[in-house]
């Protein structure tokens, strides 16, 4: 079984955050055993980056993680999600958009899916979502589509599938196959937003037992807000 603490790496690591001395922070992990380094990726997400403010956290990010997606980016991705929550972290930061301007100019799409796979589903409005959609994917609706089908749910992200699907003007075929991948997820709201767009385009030849009736009068108020659209796709 893994160690998830160790008070000396703890303590160390709490130093070189306290004192923003990254690139000591990064020889110091480097230095570690294959465990300790283990052990530090949790102590790392769990207790040293949630203690940092927006600004220092990102410095740290540029330093460490950056440089080495591979071993950091989900460590770093998760102590980003528990900064948020608690109001400290925002990912308007001009460093993040610029790892995710590099993510897409060298097509890094690891580190794009991984990124967008964890991020979306936390973000409390349909704002951040085409913040992070458009940083991430630039104009390719495609891969928006992608990503807003196969990340975790929220009603952010199935504001923004809504809005990429009408932008996109697809087949109802396309539109088909794209619900079904949504229902697989088997929720209740995943459930509503598919009878809704089933509704809304019109799609007869998507098959299903969705237990949400409207009429195509009430599903029009989805048009009109973000609000309503939750309204709407969340009602029993």
């Amino acid at each position: 079984m893994e160690k998830r603490y160790d008070p000396v790496i703890n303590n160390r690591l709490t130093v070189f955050a306290k004192k923003s001395e990254w690139l000591l922070m990064r020889t110091y992990l480097c230095n570690l055993s294959n465990s300790g380094f283990r052990t530090a990726s949790y102590v790392l997400a769990e207790h040293v980056l949630t203690t940092l403010e927006n600004d220092a956290f990102w410095q740290c990010f540029v330093t460490i993680a950056q440089p080495d997606t591979k071993v950091y980016l989900k460590t770093f991705l998760k102590a980003a999600v528990l900064n948020y929550k608690r109001g400290a972290l925002s990912f308007n930061s001009h460093v993040f958009l610029a790892f995710a301007r590099t993510c897409l100019q060298t097509e890094a799409t690891i580190d794009r899916q991984k990124t967008l796979q964890l991020l979306l589903p936390e973000l409390c409005t349909y704002e951040e979502v085409e913040l992070l959609l458009s940083a991430f994917c630039g104009d390719n609706c495609n891969v928006k589509l992608r990503h807003l089908t196969t990340c975790a749910e929220s009603k952010p992200c199935y504001y923004a599938l809504f809005r990429l699907m009408k932008q996109m003007d697809m087949s109802h075929d396309r539109i088909a196959e794209c619900l079904k991948v949504v229902a697989r997820r088997a929720t209740p709201m995943a459930f509503n937003f598919t009878s809704i767009m089933k509704l809304y385009f019109d799609v007869e030849d998507l098959r299903g037992d969705f237990s949400l009736q409207m009429q195509a009068y009430e599903v029009s108020r989805i048009e009109n807000s973000y609000t309503n659209f939750v309204d709407v796709i969340t009602c029993m």
